[in-house]
């Protein structure tokens, strides 16, 4: 029989380009066990579960490739109403339901949530401890209790825990990944396309505009911390600096590096929002 896993984590993936690069990060950078859970949100607001349920099966076949992981999925309809809210607090429901019936010692719940250009100080607000989400997610292990105590008592959002943004997953995401994914939330009823004017595609416009001027690139020099991935230049690093690929980049310095920060701050300031 099968041993347990010390952990598991149980990844909601949407089918976005936030929940798809994490779903990579996770498989290329750390061998943990992965549970990958997708809800098909029927929202009659924001007619988008087809093409975020085609992304998902696109992402997920693209992803068993890098290696295995289990996969389920769920639906929701959603009555016809104006409101429906944070699409987060519905994955915390159903995270609750997945999670307390995988077969390891401990849960944890992984959110593929990045603090984009819009809603940045309310996400911020929402995920810090003692914040609604946290509150949302404590309350709903406590429900648990009696069930069994595998739900670890924390939500992880990586993203947002070392300062990814949408313009750094572009920098870090296989082009082909980043094709796969759908993010905007009311596209066209007509032709399917993206309607280029919802919150998340100005988020993706942005990001875009912004990494051509952050000028991350790939080099040809294998990193000198793994030595196995090839390394990344950017604006800012000095001659004798070594050569780091991005996942040790982003553990080295978590994003947090004076002269990266520096020049991103600057650079926000000079451009035009949308």
């Amino acid at each position: 029989m099968k041993k347990r896993p010390d952990e598991i984590i149980l990844l909601m993936l949407s089918g976005g380009l936030d929940s798809s690069y994490l779903l990579y990060k996770y498989l290329t950078e750390t061998d943990k066990p992965i549970h990958v859970h997708h809800i098909s949100h029927r929202c009659y607001i924001e007619p988008r579960w087809k093409q975020e349920d085609l992304a998902t099966q696109r992402v997920v076949a693209y992803c068993r490739n890098i290696r295995n992981f289990d996969y389920s999925e769920s639906r929701f309809d959603f009555p016809p109403f104006r409101i429906i809210g944070w699409d987060s607090d519905l994955q915390l429901l159903v995270a609750q339901k997945i999670g307390i019936n995988l077969r390891a010692k401990k849960v944890r719940v992984a959110i593929g949530t990045e603090a984009g250009q819009i809603y940045r100080s309310e996400i911020n607000r929402r995920i810090m401890p003692g914040g609604p989400k946290d509150i949302l997610w404590t309350a709903l292990c406590n429900t648990a209790r009696g069930l069994n105590r595998k739900l670890i008592n924390k939500i992880s959002c990586p993203l947002l825990e070392t300062g990814i943004d949408k313009s750094v997953i572009l920098a870090l995401c296989p082009e082909e990944l980043i094709k796969m994914s759908w993010s905007c939330r009311t596209p066209d009823k007509k032709c399917g396309e993206s309607c280029g004017h919802c919150h998340s595609c100005k988020d993706l416009r942005y990001a875009s505009k912004r990494l051509k001027k952050m000028e991350i690139f790939t080099t040809e020099i294998l990193c000198f911390e793994c030595g196995r991935r090839l390394g990344v230049d950017y604006p800012g690093r000095k001659p004798d600096e070594i050569i780091r690929c991005p996942p040790c980049l982003i553990k080295f310095m978590n994003l947090q590096s004076p002269v990266l920060v520096e020049y991103i701050e600057r650079l926000d300031k000079t451009m035009i929002k949308y």
